[in-house]
């Protein structure tokens, strides 16, 4: 950071000749004499492409017109020069703005001054960085115009029919950032072009070749062409080979590697970063050879680094990218990765509830020798500069549900960049309707262009624009939330479903404080239909998360049913209404799912709608004992076979109201108690193939009278491919003019995962929730 500023200042005083307070008048009256001036072309390597500085000089005229509502004409430099000018990157008039002798670029820079009458804004560009003539036009724009984008459908324009530009004393603005790649994993920056260059945005093409960004062991050693005649290229695991990972040992590995990538380089040429990383899971190889160089590094990534390091010297042009990830994560003791090589290091593990630093002085104080994250990103620090840091600010499984994280992400920031973390893949709240996307979105953006802009300001500000006078009572709710969250202590999880906090920050009485405060905002913002459905928007979590704990505790103080005084099991209206509230805001907000595996609204609506039609009354199964052979996993619900007759049904989340077999057949005996016919019997099981949950591959039926000789009333085959199914499956038998007491059903697992599943061959599960007789 010192540096930066230091060079900064050298920049400010080197132009001492510009260094006085002096303004100009660009639009008078709606008026105005200036023309902008774009080059004709590209006059230096350092000068972005053409059209990025076309692109900033209409984005100049635009906003400007938008403000004040003059169109001020644009010519480019081969035309006359004119007294007042306004000119965009490298042109032929004045002076450009070339590099500071002696230091090293890796990012990208910007100036903005005043020259008499004219007006210069250029950016140099260096790298995949080549948008900072568009960068300097959007700071000068927000800086001094005064427009704000908090998101793409909220743009504020001051309405001015003179616009007057001081830039005062300190000018020449100058700006370069520290973090030379800055990207939000956001719907918002990737679906829309003009606000991800307003946020200074990257996405992944912009530094990665297409295909090459991350878990790139199998597009290159692809096991469907390998495995089954050369397994020893693949992973060695108590004793037998897997194809889980590569082998990174085995010299026809590297020289396959290398010259798949020498085909695929042909193909992208300009790309500059590949990706040589692990696979998405923990089986790295434990052969001879690859244990032997893991046990000197004292760390998994020992053979990793190794093989990287060879691959990178056969492309000393290009970037090799590797993943520090889960076993990788820890630095080798040794061996340095090549200048070449690039680090990308994960956050996955971490509570988000604590900064990287209070977790690791925390585990510290336990264990003086705990390996935590601030161990590695330091000990990775002190080896390498080419650290791309991959972070995590969301609820993957949960993503429309309450995630009390902003205490955390300004102070993980600092941290990482304190430890030569410069290159940024932020994954946040991505979508619309996630839990405050589009601030979390705006926010990590600034900070990740400049750490030391103040999160307050940038939440107030942002705040007061998005939410209309609403904007006290969610910046109270946010408050809130972030008190009871961060005192509560209580560890904050990227899986975890608000469930795990129905005891804490999301206990009744604070549940009914935040009610209370959302009530105060839409009742401010009732008139304005546009605020108020960003207000009822970031409703959706608080919404979503007393619908959960309900679920969990259904005819319980805070469930979906009460008992009324004959006894029965009445719905709650006021809970019936809010899953009604919450499906219309999502559809009027256009959310298009509600977490990582791309639950879509309908669903959830639909499941829940089914999950909350309990089946008590005519159900001669409710609360009957059922016996498994094998028994569930104790994972989920505990094991508890009363579940499967609790009258619940389960609905898209697999954690509650299911039982779940983990790679088994198996059958489930249900004895009624009494002898019946002509009934209905229903059976459910769930499809979450991210999960690594399939439907069972067979479902058959049985009925029997005494207990011992059974009658088979049906089946249903469903097999073992499974590539597009139903979340919910029912499972439908009528036996006809049979009497019977005890039902059975045998259950074929699926077992292992199929083909198209990205962790082919692993355990599958089976789940399974209501039996009803009716």
């Amino acid at each position: 950071m010192r540096k930066i500023v230091l060079i900064c200042l050298c920049l400010i005083f080197s132009l001492s000749s510009f260094a006085q307070k002096d303004k100009i008048t660009l639009v008078k009256d709606g008026k105005s004499d200036y023309v902008i001036v774009i080059p004709k072309y590209k006059r230096n390597k350092f000068a972005a492409n053409v059209e990025k500085v076309k692109y900033a000089t209409d984005l100049l005229q635009k906003d400007i017109y938008k403000v004040t509502g003059c169109l001020i004409p644009i010519v480019d430099d081969d035309s006359k020069p004119r007294k007042k000018e306004i000119c965009i990157g490298y042109t032929s008039r004045g002076e450009n703005f070339y590099l500071t002798p002696g230091f090293v670029y890796t990012g990208g820079r910007y100036r903005y001054w005043i020259e008499k009458d004219k007006l210069y804004i250029q950016g140099t560009n260096f790298n995949f960085n080549n948008n900072f003539d568009i960068y300097a036009v959007v700071d000068f724009l927000e800086k001094e115009v005064g427009i704000r984008k908090f998101s793409p459908d909220c743009e504020i324009y001051p309405q001015k029919k003179t616009l007057i530009i001081e830039l005062g004393k300190d000018y020449p603005i100058v700006y370069i950032p520290e973090n030379t790649y800055r990207q939000v994993r956001s719907v918002f920056t990737r679906e829309n072009k003009d606000f991800r260059y307003w946020l200074k945005q990257h996405l992944q093409e912009d530094m990665f070749a297409e295909g090459f960004f991350v878990h790139t062991f199998e597009k290159l050693v692809p096991r469907a062409i390998y495995f089954e005649t050369h397994p020893e290229y693949f992973s060695l695991i108590n004793g037998k080979r897997m194809h889980d990972q590569l082998c990174l040992s085995n010299e026809d590995v590297f020289k396959i590697v290398v010259e798949r990538l020498r085909e695929e380089m042909k193909k992208q040429p300009e790309a500059k970063v590949w990706s040589v990383s692990q696979n998405d899971n923990f089986s790295y190889c434990s052969c001879p050879e690859c244990q032997k160089k893991n046990e000197r590094e004292d760390s998994p990534s020992g053979a990793l680094i190794e093989f990287v390091n060879r691959v990178a010297r056969e492309f000393p042009n290009k970037t090799i990218s590797t993943l520090a990830y889960q076993y990788s994560r820890k630095a080798p003791k040794y061996i340095k990765p090549e200048k070449n090589v690039q680090i990308m290091l994960c956050t996955i593990e971490e509570d988000r509830n604590k900064t990287i630093e209070e977790a690791s002085q925390n585990a510290l104080r336990k264990n003086p020798n705990a390996q935590t994250f601030a161990k590695d990103i330091q000990a990775w620090g002190k080896i390498t500069k080419n650290i791309f840091l991959w972070d995590y600010n969301v609820d993957f499984a949960y993503s429309v549900s309450p995630f009390p994280n902003f205490h955390v992400i300004k102070p993980n920031l600092k941290f990482f960049m304190d430890n030569n973390a410069f290159q940024h893949f932020q994954q946040a709240n991505s979508e619309q309707g996630h839990e405050f996307a589009e601030l979390k979105t705006y926010l990590i953006s600034k900070l990740l262009w400049d750490i030391n802009a103040s999160q307050d300001s940038i939440i107030n500000e942002f705040l007061q624009g998005y939410y209309g006078k609403a904007s006290e009572f969610i910046r109270q709710y946010i408050d809130t939330l972030q008190y009871f969250g961060q005192n509560s202590k209580v560890f904050l999880d990227i899986y975890a479903p608000p469930t795990n906090y129905s005891k804490t920050f999301l206990s009744k009485d604070k549940i009914d404080i935040y009610s209370s405060i959302f009530d105060k905002a839409e009742e401010a913002v009732k008139a304005d239909s546009v605020y108020l459905l960003r207000v009822r928007t970031a409703r959706l979590p608080l919404w979503f998360a007393i619908m959960e704990i309900g679920k969990a505790d259904m005819f319980g103080e805070r469930g979906w049913y009460s008992k009324n005084a004959e006894g029965k099991f009445i719905l709650r209206k006021y809970m019936s209404q809010m899953l009604e509230d919450f499906y219309s805001t999502c559809f009027n907000a256009k959310v298009r799912n509600l977490n990582e595996n791309n639950l879509l609204p309908i669903e959830y609506y639909k499941s829940t709608k089914r999950f909350i039609e309990i089946s008590v009354e005519n159900n001669v199964a409710f609360e009957k004992k059922v016996i498994s052979l094998p028994n569930p996993s104790p994972l989920y619900s505990e094991g508890n076979m009363s579940t499967i007759t609790n009258g619940v049904r389960g609905d898209s989340e697999f954690k509650i109201h299911w039982l779940g077999w983990h790679g088994v057949d198996f059958s489930l005996v249900l004895d009624l108690e009494q002898v019946v016919s002509n009934k209905t019997i229903k059976l459910s099981s769930l499809y979450s193939p991210k999960s690594w949950i399939l439907h069972p591959s067979r479902v058959e039926c049985f009925v029997s009278k005494d207990g011992l000789e059974y009658v088979s009333v049906g089946n249903v085959e469903i097999g073992d491919i499974q590539k597009y199914e139903d979340i919910i499956k029912e499972y439908v038998f009528s036996p006809k003019d049979i009497d019977y007491r005890y039902v059975k059903f045998e259950v074929k697992g699926t077992k292992t995962l199929p083909s198209w599943h990205p962790s082919e061959g692993g355990t599958s599960w089976v789940f399974l929730d209501e039996i009803i007789v009716e």
